[in-house]
């Protein structure tokens, strides 16, 4: 596996803040994000990062609101017990300073995996505009993962 930025334990309040008066506006401002969103198909296509904003805005305002209800109110990982039974092989990537995504949630969750491996990105965008040496560690971890490995010696039973 390749998680990147996890969101854990470490991530709770600086969540609650950021996006309960978001899942609000949703929930109980849902005819007038309907309204929003239509003003917002409205909005030509944009520069890459500003699309991804507005193309937010476009969206149906009801699964929205769902998922960040299931968030809030569900389980939004494994138990700790059950990470820690988690065998599979698996690089985390986290980076500092981001109280929604906590480099100590991704040292946490490297750590709890009892495959797990922690690598350090520079910042919460530097896979996306400078990817070549996070792609790199993430292209020698699966490497590892697909190596063929020695057949250990088991003893046969008899018939």
């Amino acid at each position: 596996m390749v998680i990147e930025m996890p969101v854990l334990d470490g991530a709770l309040l600086a969540c609650a803040l950021a996006f309960t008066p978001l899942m609000l506006a949703l929930s109980y401002g849902e005819p007038m994000m309907r309204v929003v969103q239509a003003g917002a198909k409205r909005v030509p296509r944009l520069p890459w990062l500003l699309d991804v904003i507005v193309d937010t805005v476009r969206q149906d305002p009801a699964p929205g609101a769902a998922v960040l209800q299931g968030l809030f109110f569900g389980r939004i990982a494994p138990h700790r017990s059950e990470r820690r039974r988690i065998e599979t092989a698996t690089l985390v990537i986290g980076h500092r300073r981001d109280p929604l995504h906590p480099f100590s949630d991704a040292g946490m969750l490297a750590e709890e995996l009892p495959n797990g491996r922690l690598l350090e990105a520079g910042s919460i965008i530097e896979l996306r505009i400078a990817p070549d040496r996070l792609t790199g560690e993430i292209a020698d971890f699966i490497d590892q993962c697909w190596k063929p490995r020695a057949a250990g010696r088991r003893g046969r039973k008899a018939s």
